[in-house]
């Protein structure tokens, strides 16, 4: 049901709690000339008129509110500010009664281990002494010849008769995955692992076999029963417990159309997988339950659904947009415009670059590694298949002197090797949750901070024993400020760095990540590896360069 459908002609109260119930239908939007305002998924204005909400296309917002703001009534304005208020005043009040109410959580020690192994923090238990980076790493004979790391990464709700001590999933593991993006970009990555190992590729729910690679179709498409059918058996009833029953049942219809197609009977265990029920004569012994916990059942309930590297991230909070000039088919130079949107039209153009008198001067494709009018980063293969260095423009780069010691930028007095380092600092310093000492976050910050790589620093503040000192709420309302805070002092102090970050110039800035589905997917601060990403990194680092050029000149 859509928004709309819930919520016009409600009264107030009915409002705030269809947001309490359905906050995810809702986004808080900023007009420049009429401040905040309510928009739900489909793009409709909500607003407060009369006694009753109303929902409106955003034109014909502006329109009305336009109207009342030439006459001088801000009615409309005040109402919006006044819901808003209101919306912010009941969430804070839930959050309150949820804390007051179900108090830290507690796991048993197996749901902890696990949770730590799934945080890429160690082992699961000494019988199964796998770490998750170790299985990542496995090639594929080892894949082949090793077993226990398959119950590691995708647990059953019930004990393994091959392998007694490996985990079994629990209720509060399930619920820990659905609030923990980490652990479900790291299930996402063990899953592409695997379908890699099976002859499978994906996009998103979509999957097609991997083209000259029979050896491993052979390894469950096959009319014999085998060790990477029962796999496949135990991946299924994972996702589809944990909160991903669409994506197990796609890949499990995939698979039996791919045995119809070369006439071989559907596996039926597999339908069983998705249809997963616990049965009283089921051969193997239940898990006990933890945490005062049931065992799971299939997640059609209040569990939030966990999206396979398919969920949405996090929007840009502003524009991050810079201006270059670019060659109009006159040939004459205009002031453009770079967003996320016109990489591939800004491209095209800067591409003529070569040929252009007045600017061909100012390009050295050997100096800013721009290839096609753009300089990418972050991707060393890339580097390395175009001879080129841009690692420099990185946020864990760590610029050294000649002895190979650091050299810092400092912001507010305190030193950071590199942006990396200050990005995760700031999360503790200018975002501490309730209750947090100064002492605890000094504490954080200078385990951070003893990082050696800029990577290593990330990795520190994401441990799951930090999560609590974190305002998360109010963190992802000004990262991007401190993000850009960062970059700036970065090549603002360093002048080496921020000489070759000017040579870049009038290229457009990319940071290069790897596509969706492998390790290091960002379409956040990176692009994706299709410039389909928001490029927040890159975006930023050509304000700063804009902002430099501009200061240089005067």
């Amino acid at each position: 049901m859509s928004p709309e459908s819930r919520i016009n002609s409600a009264t107030r109260e009915q409002l705030v709690q269809d947001y309490l119930q359905h906050t995810g239908d809702y986004s808080i939007k900023s007009h420049a000339r009429f401040g905040h305002y309510l928009e739900t998924r489909t793009g409709q204005v909500v607003l407060w008129q009369g006694n009753t909400v109303r929902t409106v296309s955003p034109s014909q917002y502006l329109s009305i509110t336009g109207a009342e703001f030439d006459k001088g009534n801000y009615t409309q304005y005040e109402n919006n500010q006044a819901l808003l208020n209101d919306l912010e005043k009941a969430l804070e009040e839930r959050e309150v009664s949820s804390m007051d109410t179900e108090g830290p959580k507690c796991f048993s020690e197996p749901e902890e281990q696990w949770l730590r192994f799934y945080s890429r923090e160690g082992i699961c238990n000494e019988q199964c002494p796998f770490s998750y980076d170790q299985i990542m790493a496995m090639d594929e004979q080892d894949l082949v010849n090793h077993h226990q790391y398959i119950q590691l990464l995708f647990p059953n709700p019930h004990t393994s008769k091959y392998n007694p001590h490996a985990p079994t999933l629990t209720r509060p593991m399930i619920e820990e995955i659905n609030h923990d993006p980490d652990i479900q970009d790291n299930i996402s990555d063990a899953m592409d692992l695997m379908l890699e190992h099976w002859g499978i590729e994906r996009s998103g729910r979509h999957f097609a076999l991997t083209e000259n690679a029979p050896h491993r179709l052979q390894r469950w498409l096959t009319a014999n029963n085998t060790d990477d059918q029962l796999r496949i058996s135990r991946v299924l009833t994972f996702f589809y417990l944990c909160g991903a029953p669409k994506f197990a049942t796609e890949l499990c219809l995939f698979l039996q159309d791919a045995r119809r197609a070369e006439g071989i009977d559907p596996n039926p265990y597999w339908f069983d997988a998705i249809e997963y029920q616990k049965s009283p004569d089921d051969s193997e012994q239940p898990a006990p339950e933890t945490s005062d916990s049931p065992l799971p059942e299939p997640p059609s309930g209040p569990l939030p659904a966990f999206q396979i590297k398919n969920r949405a991230h996090y929007q840009p909070c502003q524009p991050c947009e810079y201006s270059i000039p670019i060659q109009d088919t006159a040939g004459k130079l205009c002031m453009t415009t770079v967003t996320t949107g016109n990489y591939d039209r800004v491209a095209q153009h800067l591409a003529l670059y070569e040929s252009h008198e007045s600017l061909s001067a100012n390009i050295d494709n050997k100096a800013t590694g721009s290839a096609w009018g753009a300089v990418r980063f972050y991707d060393q293969e890339l580097d390395q298949r175009l001879q080129q260095n841009n690692y420099y423009l990185t946020n864990t780069y760590i610029h050294r002197d000649k002895q190979d010691d650091p050299v810092c930028f400092t912001v507010n007095g305190r030193a950071y090797p590199s942006v990396e380092h200050y990005f995760q600092c700031m999360k503790f310093l200018a975002s501490p949750a309730k209750g947090v000492t100064p002492e605890q976050t000094e504490e954080v910050v200078q385990h951070i901070l003893s990082a050696p790589r800029g990577s290593l620093a990330k990795d520190i503040a994401r441990d799951r024993k930090y999560r609590d000192l974190i305002d998360l709420k109010h963190w992802e309302s000004i990262k991007q400020q401190i993000m850009i805070d960062g970059i700036y002092a970065k090549f603002s102090q360093l002048a080496e760095l921020k000489q070759r970050l000017l040579n870049t110039f009038p290229n457009i800035l990319i940071e290069h990540t790897p596509k969706e589905g492998k390790k290091g997917y960002d379409p956040y601060w990176g692009n994706s590896g299709d410039d389909s990403g928001h490029n927040m990194t890159g975006q930023m680092l050509g304000v700063v360069r804009q902002v430099l050029g501009q200061e240089q000149s005067h």
